[in-house]
């Protein structure tokens, strides 16, 4: 299981938040805490968010301004585990991955789209066959005997 240190700002740029990415099945898990950026002390304790792949929309990698500023982005449809880590407001995750981190940081998105493919693609084909016509039963094809 690879996992990614990251760090993001709060909204308002008060609290600094720190924490850990990985993947969770087709899952997007991240435990982080926060830190108040005037005081420097630690302000929760260890919590845990967990994007479903049915909720995530897009995840990517960015090398950043000349490769200095490496970074994850993740794109979700649930806007209220969004707001409890006072995110973006469209609904955008933006990950700062250290360096020395860029090969993991690329190798899990890469992991994380290819599970969000699979499970796409067995939901498109689970509606496939729901949509599909059924072939008359025996006793429907031979209405008049």
């Amino acid at each position: 299981m690879i996992s990614v240190p990251v760090s993001w700002l709060s909204r308002d740029g008060s609290a600094r938040l720190h924490g850990v990415l990985l993947q969770d099945g087709g899952s997007v898990l991240l435990q982080y805490q926060t830190r108040d950026w005037h005081q420097g002390a630690q302000r929760s304790t260890a919590r845990e968010l967990k994007l479903s792949a049915d909720n995530i929309v897009l995840v990517g990698y960015s090398a950043g301004l000349l490769w200095s500023s490496p970074r994850i982005e993740i794109q979700s449809s649930d806007f209220v585990s969004l707001a409890a880590l006072d995110a973006d407001q469209s609904g955008h995750l933006r990950f700062r991955v250290r360096g020395r981190q860029r090969t993991a940081a690329k190798k899990l998105v890469q992991e994380l789209n290819s599970a969000l493919a699979e499970v796409r693609f067995s939901r498109w084909t689970r509606d496939m066959d729901r949509l599909a016509p059924t072939p008359p039963s025996a006793d429907e094809a031979k209405p008049g005997e």
